[in-house]
């Protein structure tokens, strides 16, 4: 009666999952004749035993016949329209079945590295667990047979082939018997197979992280139509790590210039790409990046607006460099009216260092309100530092329309941009965000350290 209720749910859940019901079905059909022939049952309990099944499944499936009839005036109309049943099953085979497994854009391989591994395993699983591993087989196969004739074969948008989702528990269970096969080998051919269950599973783990730091979204539509199951270059993995390298090659740039010039950072908000950074109203506190090769003198210079009529008190902005108050400080009034120009030094003659960080703040700011820088500029030997530009992020919305687009927007060029966004539309309180972002770093390591000592215990398998 349970497996019967299961699978009831399991189709009111997906359509699709009454394919597993015949060979389950089966599958205990064989079971209850076994006990039968063995003694173990009688007649009657097996007949029961059908019977609770059979009304188990028929309790779900009824339901959801009532809503289909209530909804389209039909117990069989699930909604899919275009013919029902006929019309999914109206794909090219061969070309979903290689495309669910050895296509460079969908090919399970390709998106679960640990099935290579499971396949390995699979006749150590078959020689311990018969009967299981036929039912598992059986139903991974019915399954792949079944959506390579779907039309939409590729379930997108989605990262991998997500009809096999409902699959990959049977897929990867060999793995439990291919540690046992391990345990069981003699030191070189051990080492041999360890060996490539490392590749295999750092292959994993680098294909999974790339599918959490890049929403699939965007790599989605990168890639645009056409070719993109069967072209590498549109691979989702690889093309994710091609817009991650962008991405990380960009905040590279930003953090570790390797021109002479100056960055707005933070408090420096730019809301299109060719937005000049000043004049810009500045925050309590805003910082530049500035960069300078040699030794020579690099010196600044900023100037703000204060519009009060009268500057009393007067305003008073802290220029430190790399968090130490800047040396041969000056202020002045400027050339315009109500404006004042500060020069400091940020290298002096014969200074170390490279990388500057110049930050600007308004102890005031609650009080005076924000100033108005008009411009700053840095010059090294005489020479203005030219103005560059760090990636453009724009500031995070707070309604949820927006936070569910902000990540997608193609504008933004933010490093990672797949679990901050789960994360982010949740709306928790900001403590408990905290909170669920160190559980879930912390339960990786552990992950992690798990592994690392397993490896490096693997002699001690067989007791293990």
């Amino acid at each position: 009666a349970g497996i019967g209720v299961c699978c009831g749910l399991a189709i009111a859940t997906k359509y699709g999952a009454g394919i597993a019901v015949p060979v389950l079905a089966l599958a205990a059909a064989v079971a209850l004749w076994g006990h039968w022939r063995a003694g173990r049952l009688a007649l009657r309990g097996v007949v029961l035993a059908g019977l609770a099944g059979a009304v188990g499944l028929a309790v779900p499936v009824g339901l959801v016949g009532l809503y289909n009839w209530v909804r389209f005036a039909s117990l069989f109309a699930t909604g899919y329209g275009g013919g029902e049943v006929g019309a999914i099953q109206g794909g090219g085979f061969w070309n979903g079945l290689g495309g669910l497994l050895i296509s460079p854009g969908k090919s399970v391989f390709l998106f679960s590295p640990l099935v290579l591994l499971a396949l390995a395993a699979w006749p150590a699983f078959a020689r311990r667990q018969r009967g299981f591993a036929l039912v598992a087989g059986c139903l991974i196969l019915t399954h792949l047979l079944f959506y390579a004739r779907v039309p939409y074969w590729h379930g997108d948008v989605a990262w991998g082939p997500r009809y096999l989702d409902f699959v990959m528990p049977l897929l990867v269970l060999p793995l439990a018997g291919g540690y046992e096969w391990l345990a069981r080998q003699r030191d070189a051919a051990r080492r041999v197979a360890l060996a490539a269950t490392v590749v295999v599973c750092l292959l994993a783990l680098v294909v999974q992280a790339l599918a959490l730091t890049v929403n699939f979204d965007v790599g989605f539509n990168a890639a645009g139509r056409g070719s993109r199951y069967w072209n590498w270059r549109n691979s989702p993995p690889l093309l994710h790590a091609r817009i991650l390298g962008e991405r990380l090659g960009e905040w590279r740039d930003a953090r570790f210039p390797q021109h002479d010039g100056l960055i707005p950072g933070a408090g420096f908000t730019l809301l299109n790409e060719d937005d000049p950074p000043w004049p810009h109203f500045l925050p309590r506190e805003a910082a530049l990046h500035v960069h300078a090769a040699g030794d020579g003198p690099v010196h600044g210079a900023l100037v703000y607006e204060d519009a009060r009529a009268q500057r009393d008190p007067p305003q008073q902005l802290a220029i430190l460099v790399n968090g130490q108050p800047a040396a041969g400080r000056a202020e002045m009034p400027g050339a315009a009216p109500a404006t004042y120009r500060i020069d400091f030094t940020i290298r002096p003659a014969g200074g170390s260092g490279h990388d500057f960080t110049v930050t600007i703040r308004n102890d005031a700011y609650a009080a005076l309100g924000p100033n108005r820088l008009v411009s700053f500029a840095a010059t090294a030997g005489g020479q203005a530092l030219s103005v560059q530009r760090r990636p453009l992020l724009l500031p995070f919305p707070q309604d949820s329309a927006g936070r569910w687009s902000w990540f997608l927007a193609a504008r933004n060029q933010h490093l990672a941009d797949f679990w901050q966004w789960y994360v982010a539309i949740l709306h928790l309180p900001p403590g408990l965000t905290r909170l669920l972002l160190i559980g879930l770093d912390g339960l990786a390591g552990l992950v992690l350290l798990g592994a690392a000592v397993s490896l490096a215990r693997y002699r001690d398998l067989p007791a293990r």
